[in-house]
């Protein structure tokens, strides 16, 4: 799944274009990496540049309840 401008607007927008919900759940993003890490081929999550990120596709339901948990 990416998390983009253009794919995945809504959350796009929740989780990069307030801040201050950025900052509640971008410096745990390594937290989710290591808490799944077994759980799926390749990397669980992780930021490209500045305003986007990919989460593996195995791992949507785990990032989404992760992330809502964070961002409330």
């Amino acid at each position: 799944m990416k998390i983009s401008s253009t794919e995945n607007i809504e959350l796009h927008d929740k989780l990069f274009k307030d801040w201050d919900n950025y900052d509640k759940w971008s410096p745990f993003l390594k937290e989710f990496q290591q808490q799944y890490k077994d759980k799926c081929k390749g990397l669980p999550a992780g930021l490209l540049g500045v305003d986007m990120l990919f989460v593996n596709d195995e791992l949507k339901d785990e990032f989404l309840e992760w992330v809502n948990h964070k961002v409330k």
